[in-house]
């Protein structure tokens, strides 16, 4: 006789179980897969957390923090992106706010990142006013999202004298020459926040090819 999902022998429920009882050793997509499932069986988080051990607000946060996008849960599971931050981050709708936010706080030096406490009050205020958060950040913490940062790519010799010789043969300096290049290519690119692995690893060997051809176009350029 077949099972059904909520007897407690069931091996999807059990594994569900156990994952959300390990919850802070788990990956975040696994952790919020176990919860949806165990969210479909019993229904509310104070239910869930009856069966498993951690409380309901836990159980929600982390349900919460599953569902942010891929980029955002690897910082969190760096650790880079503290828990406390994270829990702000959750609360916009919007996924470029999220973006945003979480890179404001991640692109600050760690003696100079937002607060908890500042992080909340951007996005209060972009809940009550509607506002994008990138204009919040501006006005009340005074970014810059105009001004250029210096990204340091780590080429070797030959790849540095091609790409300065190509940039210097059409009057522009190799680091415009490389923006230039890479600019161009992810603005033919549609990166998805919710894309699979099979899709990650297809976005990678996109990018390792690219680098290939890169290297072929600046030959052709210093030509």
């Amino acid at each position: 006789m077949q099972k059904r999902l909520g007897d407690s022998t069931t091996p999807e429920l059990s594994d569900a179980k156990a994952v959300v009882t390990g919850y802070s050793g788990q990956p975040l997509r696994a952790l919020g897969e176990a919860i949806t499932l165990l969210k479909r069986e019993y229904g509310t988080y104070k239910q869930i957390a009856k069966e498993v051990g951690p409380c309901a607000v836990t159980i929600g946060r982390y349900h919460r923090l599953s569902r942010l996008p891929d980029g955002l849960r690897w910082k969190i599971e760096q650790r880079e992106l503290a828990l406390s931050l994270a829990h702000q981050v959750c609360k916009l709708k919007d996924e470029n706010d999220q973006w945003v936010l979480a890179f404001a706080i991640l692109d600050a030096p760690e003696d100079g990142r937002l607060t908890e406490r500042e992080c909340r009050q951007a996005v209060e205020e972009v809940q009550n006013t509607g506002r994008p958060m990138r204009e919040v950040l501006a006005e009340r913490l005074g970014l810059d999202f105009k001004k250029s940062v210096v990204v340091v790519l780590s080429f070797d010799y030959w790849f540095r004298f091609k790409l300065c010789r190509a940039a210097w043969n059409r009057g522009q300096s190799g680091a415009d020459l490389a923006r230039e290049i890479v600019a161009e290519w992810l603005a033919g690119r549609q990166f998805s926040s919710t894309a699979d692995l099979q899709h990650i690893s297809q976005q990678l060997a996109d990018i390792a090819k690219h680098v290939e051809e890169l290297a072929e176009r600046i030959e052709e350029l210093a030509e």
